[in-house]
């Protein structure tokens, strides 16, 4: 009946150690969606600001100082907290910038966007 009892509390240690190591180790999808919220309320910014130096005929023909501002900027949002999905799409999102290939940064914006549906997200 002790050797029962001793199993029995093992298997409840167990469980309860399995429980906490688990939450430690499953992303919090409401700090994910947080740290989503956040970045794309800074990419928001920094893109009102490459209107306001690029100009309307910048923004048109394609000021190329006022991409690289841009690009740079986009390297300096913290994705800290973004699920790994999300920080892939966004890279590969600056990446097109960068390449000033205007189809690649449609695609990948969208692929930005839906990643952020995918954790609650609203497009901005």
């Amino acid at each position: 009946m002790k050797e029962n009892k001793n199993i029995i509390i093992a298997i409840l240690v167990a469980v309860i150690v399995l429980g906490i190591g688990y939450k430690a180790f499953v992303p919090n999808r409401e700090a994910q969606r947080a740290a989503i919220d956040r970045a794309l309320s800074y990419d928001d910014g920094i893109s009102d600001k490459r209107y306001q130096e690029a100009g309307f005929w910048g923004t048109l023909f394609g000021d190329n100082e006022a991409r690289r501002k841009y690009v740079v900027r986009l390297r300096q949002i913290p994705l800290d907290g973004c699920p790994v999905d999300f920080v892939k799409a966004y890279n590969a999102h600056i990446v097109a910038w960068e390449a000033n290939d205007s189809e690649a940064i449609s695609r990948t914006w969208d692929k930005v966007i839906y990643t952020a549906y995918d954790y609650g997200i609203a497009e901005k």
